[in-house]
């Protein structure tokens, strides 16, 4: 195998292992959290704290003129948005009136409200092709509305149009049923989970018609079965037999089967015969799925690959979500299938530097906190344990990772990156995420990042990067930011200038586009982060972004940002900027 396909290869694995088996396991501990927290964690909103107020004492006469001033001045900016985006072309109308809608909330749900309304009846603009857009912008729509009023929400859901199942899901789909998805279920099943919160048998009624579904719906469906396990044992047992059943007749993707196999050890302390049904359910599916999943993989593979040179089994992967539940319900039957995948892992191990078995080994069922299994997931990486050849490229993409999570372990990473661009941005990154428990090492970090960044040449990977360390320096020394946004912005200034130059070939044209076209997006998470430093100059910089889907993403967003001042990670994530091939990207 080619070694870009190798690598191509260990990063699916990586990408696959850590997120769907962990956060499957993530997302089953987070749904036990919030079904077994009381009704005011999880059901009510406090009334927020003002800005500098300590939790518990009444907010000052200042501290309210202040919020409402930033309230006032963040609808302003959402009625300018509104606006803009009524003449905009059909695409751009729905997505922006639905991140409209979705951050009025915060000021003003009746108005909020309405523009969902607006926007769904806009949606008739777009046309229904075969990306189904139409009905997941409905879907996406009706979920959002079921903050204010559940009942309209639900009017809406059914009113999202049917979608055809895709003829030829390519491989993406096929591992992640992406592209594939029944979105007025998901919508009724998402607004349902809302009904839950006041009526779970209502709940159920709604739900149980739409489990026929492409899509298997796990995040609707999860939290609600945690709370009837212990209120209504016999409605969940209904509501899991029904899943059990309609996932054995669909066609699950990799990553659903998965999350199913996981989902199994929820129900192990619950109903036994149940448990063991739905593992013999996932493991008849296995030989099905695993043939259809290598068929696609190996389209993409070089000539002469075969699924026996493939150094790792889809079936061995799902088998190994199962092993917890059958070694507790049948100890025979769970240690003879880890057996049987042993060879399996031990490869993926060497590949993935021991992730698989640390994976493993997080305990569902102990009563530590996700946080701290979190925690032993992350000691338990070692960059000496990748193989020497991948190593290096490994290493950059675990201390991005890791930067925020857990900046000690990425810093360990980080020493064995070989690219000195990433590598720069990895330490921009790690000096922030040591920001709240080692300011000396925090500064120290972002010393050194600043001072390697000088020395790179390209605009575009420049601008990047003094975009990072100003994003650091706002949370380890305020004063040092400005001076970071103002390099950075030089920088997209001029990388700008320079795509503007003449090209002699259309194929040039077409790549600048897409050059600039990611460099604006890139121009835009910078704005949405220099809020913090300028708001009103972050609100001129946005206005003058040429894109218009861009300037009006970046409006909303900044109105987001004085109403929800913690939600920055979000904000930035939801700018979805592409990365420059050169540098790797961050989840936030």
């Amino acid at each position: 195998m080619r070694p870009i396909k190798r690598l191509a290869v260990i990063l699916f694995v990586l990408a696959g292992w850590t997120g769907i088996y962990c956060s499957s396991l993530s997302f089953l501990l987070k749904s036990f959290a919030q079904a077994s927290a009381p009704a005011s964690a999880t059901g009510q909103k406090s009334e927020p704290v003002a800005k500098g107020q300590p939790e518990g004492k009444p907010a000052g006469k200042s501290e309210k003129a202040k919020a409402a001033s930033s309230s006032a001045k963040a609808a302003q900016i959402l009625d300018e948005t509104y606006q803009l985006a009524l003449n905009a072309k059909p695409a751009v109308k729905v997505e922006i009136l639905s991140q409209v809608a979705n951050t009025m909330k915060e000021v003003d749900k009746t108005r909020a409200g309405k523009i969902y309304q607006t926007a769904f009846e806009a949606t008739q603009e777009l046309p229904a092709d075969d990306t189904n857009k139409r009905a997941q912008a409905q879907s996406e729509l009706a979920v959002g509305f079921a903050d204010i009023d559940v009942e309209s929400a639900l009017a809406l859901a059914m009113r999202v149009e049917e979608t055809p199942p895709a003829d030829k899901p390519d491989i993406m789909m096929s591992l992640f049923g992406r592209g594939n998805t029944n979105f007025r279920a998901q919508a009724i099943q998402q607004v349902a989970s809302k009904v839950g919160e006041k009526d779970l048998s209502r709940a159920v009624l709604l739900i149980l018609p739409t489990l026929q579904n492409r899509d298997f719906p796990f995040d609707a469906v999860m939290p609600l079965l945690m709370k009837l396990q212990r209120s209504a044992p016999d409605q969940a047992n209904t509501l899991f037999g029904e899943m059990i059943r309609q996932f054995s007749a669909g066609n699950p993707s990799f990553m659903q089967t998965v999350m199913f196999a996981t989902a199994t050890r929820v129900f192990a302390n619950v109903n036994s015969n149940l448990a063991l049904e739905a593992v013999d359910a996932v493991l008849q599916k296995i030989p099905e799925l695993e043939e259809a999943t290598m068929k696609e993989m190996m389209k993409n593979a070089p000539p002469g690959s075969s699924p026996q040179s493939m150094p790792f089994s889809f079936g061995a992967i799902i088998k190994m979500a199962l092993v917890p539940t059958l070694k507790k319900l049948d100890p025979a039957r769970g240690e003879a299938l880890e057996k049987e995948i042993k060879p399996q892992m031990e490869s993926m191990d060497k590949m993935t530097g021991g992730m698989f078995s640390s994976g493993m080994n997080m305990d569902f069922d102990s009563s530590e906190p996700p946080e701290k299994q979190q925690q032993k997931f992350f000691d338990g990486l070692d960059p000496q344990k990748f193989p020497e050849s991948q190593r290096g490229a490994m290493s950059n993409v675990m201390a991005m990772s890791l930067a925020d999570l857990n900046p000690q372990k990425a810093l360990a990473f980080a020493e064995y990156a070989t690219d000195e661009r990433q590598k720069t941005l990895a330490l921009a990154a790690i000096a922030g995420g040591f920001a709240s428990s080692d300011k000396e090492r925090a500064r120290s970090l972002l010393s050194d990042a600043a001072s390697a960044a000088e020395k790179i040449k390209g605009k575009p990977d420049r601008a990047v990067i003094f975009t990072m360390l100003a994003e650091s320096a706002v949370k380890i020394d305020r004063t040092l930011a400005p001076g970071f946004y103002a390099t950075a912005f030089e920088n997209y200034e001029q990388a700008f200038d320079e795509l503007s130059q003449s090209v002699s070939s259309e194929k040039e044209r077409s790549a600048n586009t897409q050059k600039r076209k990611e460099l604006s997006n890139r121009e835009s998470r910078a704005i949405a982060g220099y809020a913090n430093v300028n708001f009103d100059d972050a609100v001129e910089r946005a206005r003058r972004i040429g894109d218009e889907r861009q300037k009006l993403l970046t409006l909303v967003q900044l109105a987001r940002r004085i109403l929800v001042p913690a939600d920055l990670p979000s904000v930035l994530q939801f700018i979805d900027a592409p990365t420059p091939q050169t540098l790797p990207d961050r989840s936030l």
